[in-house]
């Protein structure tokens, strides 16, 4: 199995898809506008220049992220188009165990639709990056942000001090 196929993406019907919804795109994000030919969009992306493709794919981010203008659709386009960098990590992390595909796959659907675009410098160096550290960390594996990772992500109050949550009332809490 690979991840386009676990996020249901098939590879044919993607450019017809991107060119499908672009104008649409372009009206909200103009930078997409540097794309002459949407249903080309690889090889655009192949061909242009490093500067420029990070602006479509910021404009995709913004679009795809979930506190940006949560457009799904336009999620998925930048999924497709990161789909080597996730088979990247996938090839890498193959040892973990049989999982990996799946867990690539759901890690880079999170990691798209969570893009810190407001800040992003590097659109795929980003995401790639958060992709490879959420993987091992849902394998329990060390990463370079947390070395000593735990499998589970700790939440809010388990990162507290018992001092620290002394004074929170019974009404505070959410049920």
């Amino acid at each position: 199995m690979s991840v386009a196929s676990q996020l249901g993406i098939d590879e044919v019907v993607m450019p017809d898809f991107a060119a499908e919804c672009w104008s649409r795109w372009v009206e909200i994000e103009p930078r997409l506008g540097l794309v002459g030919q949407p249903a080309a969009l690889v090889e655009w992306r192949r061909d242009a220049h490093p500067d420029r493709v990070n602006d479509v794919l910021l404009g995709l981010a913004r679009l795809a992220a979930i506190d940006g203008v949560d457009d799904t659709d336009a999620a998925l386009v930048l999924v497709w188009l990161l789909l080597p960098a996730a088979e990247t990590v996938r090839r890498q992390l193959r040892h973990l165990g049989r999982r990996i595909d799946e867990a690539v796959a759901a890690q880079l659907w999170i990691e798209v639709r969570n893009v810190a675009w407001h800040r992003c410098g590097r659109v795929a160096s980003r995401i790639s990056f958060a992709l490879r550290e959420g993987v091992l960390r849902e394998f329990g594996q060390p990463t370079r942000r947390c070395p000593d990772a735990a499998r589970e992500i700790p939440s809010a109050v388990a990162t507290c001090a018992p001092d620290e949550v002394a004074h929170w009332r019974t009404s505070d809490t959410v049920m």
